[in-house]
């Protein structure tokens, strides 16, 4: 099922729609060529792999899709080859969580003439070799056939109480800026940074900001994001001291100080954009029963006719 909205399971790639789930203890990858009317099983009506595998997230990789997926103390990097229809394990990484919180999320970009290298980012945790949890990331080398880690290190300001990333990349198009956005939840509240590389291959963080402070809601939870240029936005859930709960969706620009909010009873917000950055949405489940949804212009709340609202 879909449960995480931090986690992109939901893509277009040159036209076609893939959704990735997990039921049955095995994560499935679907395309629709047909803007969702008809779904079919991909690598040859095959899962991911013949095991135990959860929290998916995958990006659009230049026409191929990758896909990262939490095993019982890894986490599985791998590849679809749309030509063959077939899905390959390219790297394993070992993920200090063996407790299946880990919520991989990956993003990589390209234009014509540049691109990052994919980058991971997932939770880690308390096991013997891991005593400080925390966010880590994981830049991957892509160059060669047998894939290698590139860079890799902690996420600052993170700690035991982080989770629920999520990122988006972003490359300039001759190459001279890449990086990294990245938002996590953290104690009740919404963290952000950008990871940047230089013309070396060394990443350094900046932006480090709080970025829900300032709203009129005490918990904040379950943030999404994208890349508009070399900035972002970014939606989550906001909601204060109140039983049950009723929560709306937040919407920041990290370099505005102004907080938008829309709806009630909402659970699990994602955002999206067009491929020429000029339009974006971001769409809830509201009170379990209907999908809402607003876009760039910050004004109207829309509702999506004919598809039941559930996470």
């Amino acid at each position: 099922t879909y449960s995480k909205g931090s986690q992109r399971r939901l893509i277009n790639v040159n036209g076609v729609l893939y959704s990735l789930y997990e039921s049955m203890d095995r994560v499935w990858m679907e395309k629709s060529s047909n803007n969702g009317q008809i779904w079919q099983i991909v690598n040859q009506g095959k899962p991911l792999a013949d095991k135990l595998l959860k929290n998916p997230s995958m990006c659009n990789y230049g026409g191929a899709i990758l896909i990262v997926a939490e095993e019982l103390g890894f986490i599985n990097i791998y590849q679809y080859n749309p030509l063959y229809d077939l899905i390959l394990l390219k790297l394993q990484v070992y993920s200090c969580n063996e407790n299946f919180t880990a919520n991989p999320v990956i993003d990589y970009s390209f234009t014509q003439f540049a691109h990052t290298y994919p980058l991971i980012v997932w939770k880690t945790g308390n096991t013997a070799f891991c005593d400080d949890p925390k966010l880590y990331y994981v830049q991957i080398n892509t160059d060669d056939w047998d894939w290698t880690i590139r860079n890799e290190g902690p996420i600052n300001y993170s700690n035991s109480y982080s989770s629920n990333p999520t990122i988006a990349a972003y490359s300039s198009s001759n190459g001279s800026i890449k990086l990294y956005h990245i938002a996590w939840e953290q104690q009740s509240t919404i963290r952000y940074c950008k990871l940047n590389e230089d013309a070396q291959g060394n990443i350094t963080q900046s932006s480090n900001s709080v970025i829900s402070t300032g709203s009129s809601f005490m918990f904040h939870s379950s943030p999404s994001i994208i890349a508009i240029g070399t900035g972002a936005r970014v939606c989550w859930l906001g909601y204060n001291d109140e039983d049950p709960p009723n929560a709306s969706v937040i919407f920041r620009d990290p370099s505005n100080s102004r907080f938008w909010s829309f709806g009630s009873g909402a659970s699990r917000p994602n955002i999206n954009k067009s491929n020429d950055n000029t339009y974006y949405a971001f769409a809830w489940s509201q009170n379990n029963s209907t999908i809402k949804f607003a876009d760039n212009s910050l004004s109207n709340v829309y509702e999506i006719i004919g598809i039941p609202g559930r996470d």
